[in-house]
């Protein structure tokens, strides 16, 4: 079994309808991970500033309904499966005996870890009949929990470690049309890359 104690806490805060930021903190103490790694704690702040409000774009481009610039930072945690720690036996099917797992497990496996990014703008145009969402993107995964071949003279197949660094980035863009709107028939289009 699994057992995962958690505290969490979240700030938001906003200034004059036009600028907002959102703090959130979480620890986990997880029993799939060993007592000097068991507990691990993982951060996020977002933040984002309404342009139309701040620049009062109604006066100055009417064209342009809703502005909005957005910037965010993100630290998660992850623990593994049960009985990852230590060897256990199980019950064989065939001999009715018991056997080894094939995986021989790190008593001081560490959790896993995502570190993120995000910068985004999101404007509507034309009393919002046409607009964006245009976001980019990087993550960074260290101490992976993963299963690597080994030798089998050593009696396992595998054995379960911290391992690698996995870098993601992307571009999102997220278009949003509304050619038709007469007499109650409405109609939208939407169109993700």
């Amino acid at each position: 079994s699994k057992v995962i104690n958690s505290l969490y806490g979240f700030v938001s805060l906003g200034w004059d309808n036009k600028l907002y930021l959102d703090l959130t903190g979480r620890n986990d103490w997880s029993s799939t991970l060993s007592p000097g790694n068991w507990s691990y704690f993982y951060p996020s702040v977002a933040a984002s500033f309404l342009l139309d409000q701040l620049f009062d774009f109604k006066t100055l481009i009417p064209q342009i309904s809703f502005a909005k610039i957005r910037l965010s930072w993100a630290n998660v945690g992850n623990d593994t499966s049960p009985y990852s720690l230590d060897q256990y036996y199980s019950a064989a099917a065939i001999s009715g005996g018991y056997t080894l797992p094939s995986t021989i497990p790190d008593p001081m496996i560490k959790p896993e870890n995502v570190a993120s990014w995000e910068l985004g703008l999101d404007a509507k145009f034309f009393k919002n009949r046409l607009g964006f969402d245009l976001a980019l993107y990087t993550s960074n995964t260290t101490n992976q929990i993963v299963s690597v071949d080994i030798d089998p003279i050593v009696g396992a197949s595998s054995m379960k470690i911290n391992a690698g660094e996995i870098n993601n980035k992307g571009i999102e863009l997220a278009l949003y049309a509304n050619p038709v709107d007469i007499n109650g028939f409405k109609w939208d289009l939407n169109l993700n890359w």
